[in-house]
């Protein structure tokens, strides 16, 4: 007895598993990429403007204020 099976028949299971995980992987680059925006936002960026005034007052400008936009700890 001799079975036969046509190739599409064969790896369609497979064809399915692999659009799962390319469609995973898709999903998990665009999470990555917001939650480095996310944390760009929250952190790097205030201290980035932290930093443009404390360069201000080391360079003589004793007039520089720092606005507090934030009650937490940071």
């Amino acid at each position: 007895m001799k079975i036969t099976q046509s190739y599409n028949e064969l790896f369609s299971a497979l064809d399915g598993i692999k659009n799962t995980a390319y469609a995973t992987i898709i999903f998990i680059i665009l999470s990555v990429l917001f939650l480095a925006t996310v944390i760009q936002w929250q952190f790097i960026n205030p201290l980035s403007r932290l930093l443009k005034k404390v360069r201000t007052f080391s360079s003589g400008d004793e007039n520089v204020s720092i606005d507090v936009e934030s009650k937490d700890e940071i």
